[in-house]
């Protein structure tokens, strides 16, 4: 018994040795090792928070952490703690702690955690179907859109994703063989999942729907099923409860309790852009196989498990707005296995046509999509700010000099999660223009102007003061971004533009204001910034 357990421990260490290189190489193909936290609004957001748990640890861990929190983000304003639950924030400190602060090793975490998810469904597979079909819902898996993606961005997606799956895997042994131990792993998971977002609220759909499928009432009366609402009570329970935003009250109104029908067929489209026609065809068939054996009672755990979360994800983004296309990554592993269903059931009605000849044409197929898959994603964007940055760093009259960053939510977050991953922190203190010249609710919208003339934005700089200015295309587009440029082309004696940052490809499109030496103001920057709690941090 233990030589077979050794076996098993060495396949999947193999086995997600492979994956994971497959997915560095992606990352690398694609351009995730050059470019900033920039793939999406949120991923620089992720990032400072992560840095934020990090250097809390490294600093000795000081009280009252709200203090120190608060000091960050005068430093780094984009920390959003509360608006997010922190595990996510958690796996990415401890891996910080052993593999460093850069680009290079958070890409590599991500490569991890997808090369992770990989291989618990690749062994999920394997005992249902074999090794090859295994391998292709594992290939297939991670290079769907939503996953590779996810593996290129700092993003709680594929963390959340093997959460929910590991969560139903328990839930498949609990179904299988009722137990208390299945029980408190599935609870454990899903807790970690609730601890990671809000969306891991899925799982509590699971054990209804699944009892509806089946009709095993009986159920109701273990201890053993109520353990896991328990188990998640305790651990997600008082964060939900207690933190200032972690119910999202700042966008509860984006995301209100509604029924929303269109979402039905919405979601059909997004998931076939996710994974292709071919391969949700497949699942579609697997759905219905799988439906069919639990009407007959054939089904084992798993496949009640899975159509029951499938119905439990289409319900969720109906009625919940803010139930967003990337959320439904969380259902890809179980439609390749669907998918993988379909397939083996397929295969089994074309009794005429040789073995060698199905599975031959089965690899072809599967390379053919991966290919296809990889040729759909796009390069990961740079966004250029990263030699900008660099260049700024290393000018020695910015030391005491705040540095204006004036982007959209992204540029700025870009800006800062750059800053702070290149410095000793807290060092310099970033600015932000959607902050600074102007105010808006969570979501950007409504913004108000807070200067109407240029001389006065320019003097409250001065106040601070500030040392440089960095305008983007994404910063001139707003009515603040404009009068800040008017304001510092005003006066070429105080602002001189500075030369585009060598190497950076994006030099037309991000322009630098230095201040000039007879108008530099000495001292430590000091300031006023919405704090991570009370003000808006994305």
């Amino acid at each position: 018994m233990t030589s077979s357990k050794s076996e098993v421990w060495v396949i999947r260490l193999l086995v997600f040795l492979v994956l994971f290189g497959g997915v560095v190489s992606l990352q690398w193909y694609k351009g995730a090792f050059a470019a900033e936290f920039g793939g999406d609004p949120d991923e620089p957001a992720h990032f400072v928070t992560a840095l934020l748990a990090h250097d809390y640890v490294v600093a000795g861990a000081p009280w009252p952490p709200m203090a120190y929190a608060e000091n960050y983000y005068r430093h780094y304003p984009k920390v959003a703690i509360g608006h997010w639950p922190p595990f996510f924030y958690m796996v990415q400190a401890g891996w910080m702690l052993g593999f460093g602060v850069s680009r290079i090793s958070m890409m590599l975490l991500m490569a991890s955690l997808t090369a992770l998810l990989g291989t618990v469904l690749f062994q999920v597979a394997r005992q249902e179907f074999g090794v090859l079909t295994a391998a292709a819902v594992a290939i297939l898996l991670l290079t769907s859109k939503p996953v590779a993606i996810g593996s290129m961005q700092v993003m709680a997606e594929v963390l959340l994703t093997l959460l929910i799956l590991l969560a139903l895997l328990a839930f498949v042994r609990y179904l299988d063989h009722p137990a208390w131990q299945s029980a408190a792993w599935f609870g454990l998971w899903a807790g970690l999942a609730l601890m990671t977002k809000g969306t891991g609220l899925v799982l509590a759909t699971v054990p209804p729907i699944a009892m509806l499928l089946t009709g095993r009432w009986s159920l109701l009366r273990r201890f053993s099923l109520w353990l896991p609402a328990v188990l998640v009570i305790l651990m997600a329970g008082p964060w939900y409860l207690l933190v200032p935003g972690a119910k999202h009250e700042k966008v509860y109104r984006y995301g209100d309790v509604n029924f929303l029908p269109s979402r039905f067929w919405g979601s059909m489209v997004s998931w076939t852009d996710s994974i292709g026609i071919v391969v949700v065809l497949a699942a579609l068939l697997g759905f219905v196989v799988a439906v069919w054996m639990i009407r007959r009672r054939e089904a084992n755990g798993l496949w009640i498990t899975a159509v029951a979360l499938l119905i439990g994800i289409m319900l969720c983004r109906q009625v919940v707005g803010a139930w967003e296309v990337r959320h439904l990554i969380a259902g890809i592993p179980m439609l390749m296995l669907m998918a993988a269903l379909g397939v083996e059931s397929a295969r089994q009605r074309l009794v005429a046509v040789p073995e060698w000849l199905k599975t031959g044409a089965l690899v072809t197929v599967v390379l053919l999509l991966a290919v296809w898959n990889v040729t759909r994603i796009s390069n990961k964007v740079r966004h250029g700010l990263s030699e900008t940055t660099e260049s700024l760093l290393a000018d020695a009259s910015l030391r005491d000099q705040a540095i204006l960053v004036c982007s959209g939510a992204t540029g700025e977050g870009v800006f800062v999660s750059e800053v702070a991953m290149r410095e000793k922190r807290p060092g310099r203190v970033v600015l932000r223009g959607s902050k600074m010249l102007a105010e808006a609710n969570w979501m950007g919208t409504r913004v108000r102007q807070l200067f109407d003339d240029p001389e006065k934005m320019l003097a409250a700089l001065e106040a601070i003061p500030v040392g440089a200015v960095v305008l983007d295309k994404a910063g001139l587009a707003t009515p603040y971004g404009r009068m800040l440029l008017d304001g510092v082309n005003r006066h070429p004696e105080m602002w001189r533009q500075a030369a585009p940052a060598a190497g950076s490809d994006h030099g037309r499109d991000i322009r630098v204001f230095l201040r000039s030496a007879d108008h530099a103001a000495p001292g430590q920057p000091v300031h006023s910034q919405a704090s991570p709690v009370t003000g808006p941090a994305s």
